[in-house]
């Protein structure tokens, strides 16, 4: 058994006091539509309340939870599993181990630390690769090719570090975080990494168990490129089988097998910084499973619901032929596509960087900055703008006329306004010349970027 959080700062045991309630199903109107969680940390504890479904007023229940912190660290892989053989769950994150009860804290290994605030530890998951009956620790890294596995030392050995064992080489970096999942069903599971960057290949590791007990791997290539930040795993089209979900939509399991050949790539969707794990669930009960994601790098809790095909809002869809007299060739995309002319009206510049995702481009300071989120702003658009940006009508109110590609304000947590022919452009996300991409609050903050200076483009 094993999990890991979007982020794992701290390794956290988190104690129910009271039984768990049944939850019950919330209607939503809109096909994709906001969820909200809302925690209350108060003096080291966790207060949960979900209302329950009924007639008249719903009574909200309270369940207490008590944290306990174990460490404090930059980890990101957490696991849950009897290392020690004793029958009650440990944790493990990281550096060390945790034995249950009392949480004592046991060395595992060192890892390398990257960037200001990075351990090269993605994920984290429990199998016993040996075949001598304990839980052993397999780990991956967020920049190196290299999956390792280490070695349970046994009772009576945990003093020090485990053996450490290289698993395999997956030719790829750039890693967000690794699942394990057993998609043929055979037992053993399969070891699937998820790359935030796009052109990265998506790739099932097979673990095999030899006669003697031990692993060998097994590399099958879903597709030689389509990777993205987030990813999930469930049944997306109905036939029984499992799918593969990502930033870049998903992956359609071949009806003759995972292994048969290559996975059809159905682009239906794009989920930015989507979240590890998306979870494929049929929330509304119709039959058709859905996704809940969440922005990895901003806020935001959705479902994205399945559509009938074959209706639109309950009626029955009638297919019309094409009047092929009158079709046309889409002409072909140039380079001088991905430039932002900032004359042009703000709605259009924020559907040419969804269109051309992540490929559009602008120049400031002599340099090229790439604009992969934008949010358009204009009088009459409010209304169709997240919830979170509604407080933002006020200072929207105080800008002064726009003035094309000129910077008119930096909005504290959210980023630069660029005045556009009609309004203006709010950059939530870019990524300057070779740098890694980054919010454009971030950038603006550490660029000092100042009102009135001027984007090239326009």
């Amino acid at each position: 058994m094993s999990f890991f959080p979007s982020l794992s700062v701290c390794s956290l045991l988190v104690r129910q006091l009271e039984p768990s309630p049944q939850f019950t199903q919330t209607p939503f109107s809109m096909k994709i539509s906001l969820i909200l969680t809302v925690s209350l940390l108060v003096s080291g504890s966790v207060l949960v309340i979900a209302q329950q479904k009924g007639k008249g007023k719903a009574k909200p229940r309270q369940i207490e939870w008590r944290v306990e912190k174990l460490h404090h660290d930059n980890n990101e892989g957490c696991a849950v599993g009897d290392m020690d053989g004793d029958g009650k769950l440990d944790i493990t994150a990281g550096e060390y181990w945790y034995r249950a009860p009392d949480w004592e804290q046991l060395p595992v290994r060192k890892l390398m630390g990257f960037g200001a605030d990075y351990l090269q530890n993605n994920a984290e998951h429990l199998f016993d690769m040996d075949g001598d009956g304990d839980l052993d620790i397999i780990g991956g890294q967020f920049t190196l090719p290299i999956v390792n596995w280490f070695e349970n030392a046994g009772p009576g050995n945990y003093g020090g570090l485990w053996e450490v064992h290289q698993l395999l080489d997956t030719g790829t970096d750039r890693n967000e975080a690794a699942f394990f999942e057993d998609l043929d069903g055979d037992g053993e599971p399969e070891w699937y990494e998820n790359s935030w960057n796009p052109k990265n290949p998506m790739q099932a590791i097979r673990l095999l168990r030899n006669d003697d007990g031990s692993v060998r791997t097994e590399k099958h290539v879903i597709s030689e490129e389509g990777n993205g930040h987030g990813q999930g795993f469930g049944d997306i089209n109905g036939d029984g089988l499992t799918d593969i979900v990502f930033m870049q939509g998903w992956y359609e399991c071949p009806a003759e097998g995972p292994w048969s050949g290559p996975w059809k790539w159905r682009k239906d969707f794009t989920l930015p910084h989507a979240s590890c794990p998306i979870i494929v669930t049929d929330l509304n009960g119709d039959g058709r499973n859905d996704l809940i994601w969440s922005d990895g790098h901003n806020y935001g809790t959705y479902w994205q619901e399945q559509l009938d095909l074959h209706k639109l809002d309950g009626q029955a869809i009638r297919p019309i032929p094409q009047a092929e007299a009158q079709a046309t060739y889409a002409p072909l995309i140039k380079k001088t596509d991905y430039t932002l002319n900032w004359q042009r009206p703000a709605l259009a510049l924020h559907n040419q960087v969804r269109g051309f995702y992540p490929n559009c481009v602008t120049q400031l300071r002599q340099q090229t900055l790439k604009i992969t989120e934008t949010i358009p702003l204009f009088d009459g658009v409010w209304s169709q703008l997240p919830q979170d940006y509604q407080h933002l009508q006020e200072a929207y109110g105080t800008l002064q006329p726009p003035t094309p590609g000129s910077v008119a304000a930096v909005w504290k947590n959210h980023g630069p306004v660029i005045g556009t022919g009609d309004g203006y452009l709010l950059l939530r996300q870019l990524q300057p010349a070779g740098k890694k991409s980054q919010s454009g609050w971030d950038f603006a903050n550490g660029s000092r970027l100042e009102p009135g200076e001027q984007l090239g483009g326009s």
